[in-house]
C-alpha cells in the first residue's frame, strides 16, 4: 500500500497494464486503456482492417493514416467539378460564336437557298 501511495502521490504514476505495462495514473485511465485496447474489438476503420474497442481511436486513426487519401479525394471531386464547368462554359461560349458568327452566313438569300436553311437550322 505505501507504495502504490508513494507512487500515486509523489511520483504521479499508480496504475500499470497487466497485458503492456502501460501507465497511468488513474483508475479511470487504466480502465480506458484496457477496453480501448485490448477489450472488445467493435469499431473498425472504414478504409482498411484497423479495429480497436473505443470510437474516438478510430476517429484519430482515420485522421492521422487516411487523411491524406480523404483530401486527395476532396481535391479529385473539385477538379472534377471544375473540368465539367469549364466544359460547359466552353459549350455556351461556342453556341454564342455560331450565333453571332456563322448564322448570318447561313441566313436565306446569302450562302443557301432559303429551302438549305430550313433544312440546316429547323423549321421556325
Amino acid at each position: 500500500q505505501l507504495d502504490v501511495h508513494i507512487l500515486a502521490k509523489h511520483e504521479g504514476i499508480c496504475y500499470y497494464c497487466d497485458r503492456c505495462n502501460a501507465k497511468f495514473r488513474y483508475k479511470f485511465d487504466l480502465t480506458r486503456h484496457k477496453n480501448g485496447m485490448h477489450g472488445e474489438k467493435k469499431f473498425h476503420c472504414e478504409q482498411c482492417e484497423y479495429k480497436i474497442g473505443r470510437k474516438d481511436l478510430v476517429n484519430q486513426h482515420l485522421n492521422q493514416k487516411h487523411k491524406s487519401e480523404k483530401q486527395m479525394t476532396r481535391e479529385c471531386k473539385q477538379q472534377e467539378h471544375s473540368a465539367s464547368q469549364s466544359a460547359s462554359e466552353d459549350t455556351d461560349q461556342l453556341i454564342i460564336q455560331m450565333e453571332t458568327e456563322l448564322l448570318p452566313l447561313i441566313s436565306p438569300g446569302k450562302l443557301f437557298t432559303e429551302e438549305q436553311t430550313v433544312k440546316i437550322l429547323g423549321e421556325k
